[in-house]
């Protein structure tokens, strides 16, 4: 399970509310098949290799899960007994560490921690009989995040491929009162219809998130080309090779004779300093005008 033997599993895209469209059209443009809406989200099929590259290649995800199994349960026997049944000692090592993100929707539980308790025991139960050990939990940086959602009778058990949110891109070396999120950043971009030949112009940039993201998108550079970790580097069935073979140098992006320039100004030297450190990360500092001012 989660080998790179081509096997397709069923994944889902979480974003922001209101990004569904543009994600939608990302997964589309990537050629991903199979697409259907959600709230505040986007299915979609992919293999081992195909997970890498959503991680990789999508501006406006927050993160990308794989369904495991989904089931309908009268009680938390039958999610336990669900859980007991996959195979976990075949994904991660159980000297990795993991945590469970539980979403609970309907009256089936009265306290939503509870049923992440009877997925838990079904996991390391699972470990204890394949391997005579079970796994620790680490709820602040775990190797492996579990996502267990309930919707009245129906659970779907999910294993979290990206682990930290998508939007922390991994350019941000200094922090800044209130910084846009990325992914927000990046879906309002694309929402705005802006062609990527025009310059792209914010006068109040502060941080330079829409600065950053905009030169991103003009050339094709990944969203997750400078981050160095993911949740799936942490499976049994990680394909390093695979996974390497699908990123792209930032150099080859920003040597494109795309035309346009990133021009933003601020009335604070500081946000300015931050804007030009991120944008240099990507080799887009040499794209960019920035000037202190106030408009």
């Amino acid at each position: 399970m989660l080998k790179n033997d081509k096997t397709v599993y069923r994944c889902i895209a979480k974003t922001l509310m209101g990004l569904e469209d543009p994600l939608f059209r990302e997964l589309e443009n990537l050629a991903f098949k199979n697409l259907t809406r959600k709230k505040r989200a986007v299915e979609f099929d992919a293999d081992l290799t195909g997970i890498y590259k959503a991680n990789l290649e999508l501006r406006t995800a927050l993160s990308v899960l794989v369904n495991l199994r989904t089931l309908i349960f009268r009680d938390e026997k039958d999610i336990y007994y669900g859980a007991f049944k996959i195979n976990w000692e075949d994904i991660f090592d159980v000297r990795k560490t993991f945590m469970i993100q539980a979403t609970v929707y309907g009256d089936a539980f009265k306290n939503t921690n509870y049923p992440a308790l009877v997925l838990k025991d079904g996991i390391v139960d699972r470990f204890r009989k394949k391997k005579q050990v079970r796994p620790s939990i680490d709820k602040e940086r775990p190797d492996v995040v579990i996502d267990l959602f309930i919707s009245d009778n129906k659970c779907t058990i999910s294993i979290n491929s990206s682990g930290q949110p998508l939007f922390k891109r991994g350019y941000r070396g200094m922090s800044f009162e209130a910084p846009l999120n990325e992914c927000l950043a990046a879906g309002m971009i694309l929402l705005s219809g802006w062609d990527k030949k025009e310059n792209f112009v914010n006068p109040m940039c502060g941080s330079g998130t829409l600065l950053v993201e905009a030169g991103m998108i003009a050339y094709n550079i990944q969203p997750g080309a400078l981050r160095e970790e993911y949740a799936f580097m942490n499976w049994l069935g990680f394909d390093k090779e695979a996974f390497h073979s699908l990123r792209r140098p930032i150099e080859e992006s920003t040597s494109s004779k795309t035309a346009c320039r990133l021009i933003g100004s601020d009335i604070s030297r500081r946000a300015l300093s931050i804007t030009s450190f991120s944008l240099d990360r990507y080799n887009l500092l040499q794209k960019a005008e920035l000037e202190k001012m106030d408009i």
